[in-house]
């Protein structure tokens, strides 16, 4: 059976940050490294997003409760 991937937002962040970094030194060969690059940090924003907004909703219901 495989295992289900965890997702990190620590190391999602880093990972969003070291392309930043390689975004600003223009460590990137290619216009097509670059838009996949680009695109990667675009899905690992928005999956952090969805998880902040999971944990936002976990907490309001918390705090409504009591």
């Amino acid at each position: 059976m495989a295992k289900k991937k965890t997702f990190s937002y620590d190391k999602s962040v880093a990972e969003v940050e070291e392309i930043l970094k390689k975004l600003q030194s223009s460590e990137y060969s290619s216009v097509d490294e670059l838009i996949g690059h680009v695109d990667k940090a675009m899905t690992i924003i928005e999956r952090c997003k969805e998880e902040l907004g999971v944990i936002q909703n976990r907490i309001e219901k918390k705090l409504n409760n009591e």
